[in-house]
Order: structure tokens, then C-alpha cells, then sequence
């Protein structure tokens, strides 16, 4: 395939991973898209990691195929997914922010939260919300949203 036909035929998938990427940082008021895909990153595999798999597969499966890329991104499926604490839960964002110490942990996951619920179906992530632990039910419950969840 030449330069000129490859770039045609990702230009979209990218561009679509691009979306998800501004809006993170469009609604963290983040610096750059460096910040947003680490906020992203950190965000999506602490909440992967909180799930069974076949949970995990349902809700990569209305991902974009590089968001869904950075989801499952050295994932090892257990058959009991981690049973976090809120303070657990946003440490583990913490230490995915590596590089951006200055990055706020619940900020990053109100910005990934709503880029969730604007890409992703409601009834999709009312599903994984029901089955997540307490703990992250209770930080997700604490960080505010204008997409009302």
C-alpha cells in the first residue's frame, strides 16, 4: 500500500482517537493532548482493571480502536478483577499520571468520565458502573459531571 492510501484509510481512526483526546483536555482544561492521552490512559486502565473481562470487552467494544488500544495496553485478564477502595482507586489513576505529577487525579477522571458518556452508550456504562466495586462507584460518585452521571 503507498504512503498516500494508508494515510487515507487511517486518517479516520486516528481522528477519532483525536476526539476523545480534545475533549479530554477541553474539559480538564489540561495544557496539552500529551496531558489528556496520560489523564486517558490512567483513567481507563484503573477502571478495566476493577473489571471482569468480559465487562472490560463490552465496554472496548464502543471504543475507537486506538482508545481501545490504550485500554487493553498490557492488560492481563484476571477472573476476579481488582476490588479497590475509593482511596485505592485514585491512587492507582495517581500513579498512572506518571510524568505529569501536577495532573489531579479526580480531575483526570471527570474529564475521562465524560468523554466516556459522550462516546460510549448510557446503558453500556450504567452496566460497568453497577458491577464496579463500592469504592470506585464512591469516586466516580464524588467528581462532578456535566454529562449527568
Amino acid at each position: 500500500m503507498r504512503a498516500g492510501k494508508a494515510s487515507a484509510v487511517f486518517n479516520p481512526v486516528i481522528q477519532k482517537a483525536g476526539l476523545w483526546l480534545k475533549d479530554i483536555q477541553e474539559t480538564s482544561g489540561l495544557r496539552s493532548r500529551a496531558e489528556a492521552y496520560s489523564a486517558m490512559r490512567a483513567v481507563l486502565h484503573a477502571l478495566r482493571d476493577c473489571l471482569p473481562p468480559r465487562s472490560a470487552a463490552d465496554l472496548a467494544a464502543q471504543m475507537p480502536i486506538l482508545v481501545k488500544g490504550v485500554f487493553f495496553d498490557g492488560w492481563e485478564a484476571r477472573a476476579k478483577p481488582d476490588r479497590l477502595s475509593r482511596d485505592e482507586f485514585m491512587e492507582r489513576i495517581r500513579l498512572g499520571l506518571r510524568g505529569y505529577p501536577r495532573l489531579d487525579p479526580a480531575l483526570a477522571l471527570t474529564a475521562v468520565m465524560d468523554a466516556l458518556y459522550r462516546h460510549v452508550s448510557r446503558g453500556e456504562l450504567d452496566s460497568v458502573r453497577a458491577i464496579l466495586p463500592r469504592g470506585v462507584r464512591e469516586a466516580l460518585n464524588q467528581t462532578t459531571s456535566r454529562s449527568g452521571y
